[in-house]
């Protein structure tokens, strides 16, 4: 189990933001190069997921599948992410899934949620895409990832809806458990505010239009 701490930042150029994080006392460096990062989310016809994120409840899942580069016809390599998180503590359980289209993707995954929730019935809910850059602390205790041009839309069966854009970039500090104390200190040096933010809901109150969020 990890944790993250999530910081949405608005009216700030990319740029600026980039330059704080390397000049971080932490030194952080840049660990891998930027790619587009894709998902679909599963949820119940009630919203549950949704829900209990927006409710703050303590002990809560999100399901989702997630794959890398341009979004095109055939989804290339996804794989099925269960995240399950108490508070600010999370972790998550991944089954690599083969190639497949848009609407071979929604029967291959309600197959296996079956599986994982048998007493419950999954839909695809929810596409987003964006941009991540990745950084690392010098001894490698912190992650730190920037997202921005972030984009959401309904999943249909045979492709990735016309988007809606999403203002403002999230940017998101990671690590173990045992390092909560000196995240602080590493937090304090960003000078940026924690907020509550799931893209996911924030993609449901964009696209569905429904009061979960």
């Amino acid at each position: 189990m990890r944790y993250e701490r999530k910081y949405k930042v608005e009216g700030l150029e990319r740029a600026a933001l980039e330059q704080m994080i390397l000049v971080h006392l932490a030194a952080f460096e840049i660990a891998f190069p930027d790619r587009q990062i894709n998902n679909v989310y599963w949820d119940t016809l009630n919203w549950d997921n949704a829900q209990d994120s927006l409710n703050g409840v303590s002990m809560r899942t999100k399901i989702r599948v997630r794959w890398y580069g341009a979004i095109e016809d055939l989804i290339k390599n996804p794989v099925l992410e269960i995240k399950s998180r108490s508070n600010q503590l999370g972790g998550k359980t991944l089954e690599p899934l083969p190639d497949c289209t848009w609407q071979e993707l929604q029967s291959l995954v309600e197959e296996r949620l079956q599986l994982w929730f048998p007493d419950k019935s999954y839909q695809a809910a929810l596409v987003n895409t964006y941009q991540r850059a990745y950084y690392k602390s010098m001894d490698g205790k912190f992650r730190l990832t920037l997202d921005g041009e972030m984009a959401y839309g309904p999943c249909l069966p045979w492709r990735f809806a016309t988007p809606f854009e999403d203002t403002g970039m999230v940017v998101e500090l990671k690590y173990d458990a045992p390092e909560d104390a000196a995240a602080d200190e590493i937090a304090a040096y960003l000078a940026l505010r924690m907020t509550k933010h799931s893209k996911y809901t924030r993609g449901v109150s964009l696209v569905c239009n429904t009061a979960v969020y």
